[in-house]
């Protein structure tokens, strides 16, 4: 069988097992559970955060450098398969808006960043990105939940 088939005249992805949302025998669409998604916001956060308390030598650096990475490292897969199951009739433009969004963040982020070092010090930068990633634990906590009405 194809991996797109057509259902009602428009494409429609099948996915079988894997992750992300699925068609039951019902025809109700059913989310994959939670992956820990405030568990690596927290991770970043604190990460962040330790950056701007212990970051005075090269080695803490580095080894925090290597931390943030392990945090970090499942951040996009993730995001790219949330948005291809979120619009599984389209994954074109799900992949589209996810480049665009993460493009986005990068340019916002590095102009806030920069903004922040010239007017204060380097370390508000850290400071600044460890209260906005710990600020977005709760929404990272609920995004692998789905209201099933």
């Amino acid at each position: 069988m194809s991996d797109v088939q057509l259902v009602k005249g428009r494409k429609s992805a099948r996915r079988e097992g894997g992750r992300g949302r699925r068609e039951n025998d019902g025809g109700r669409r059913e989310s994959a559970p939670d992956t820990g998604n405030g568990h690596r916001a927290v991770a970043l956060g604190a990460v962040l955060l330790a950056g701007f308390l212990l970051g005075d030598s090269a080695a803490t650096g580095a080894v925090l450098l290597l931390l943030r990475g392990l945090a970090y490292g499942g951040v996009p897969v993730a995001l790219q398969s949330w948005f291809m199951a979120a619009a599984p009739d389209d994954v074109e433009t799900a992949t589209g808006l996810n480049v665009s969004v993460f493009c986005l963040a990068i340019a916002l982020g590095a102009l806030l960043g920069g903004l922040l070092a010239d007017a204060y010090f380097l370390t508000a930068v850290l400071l600044a990105g460890a209260a906005l990633t710990l600020a977005a634990c709760p929404v990272a906590a609920l995004s692998g939940r789905n209201d099933q009405s």
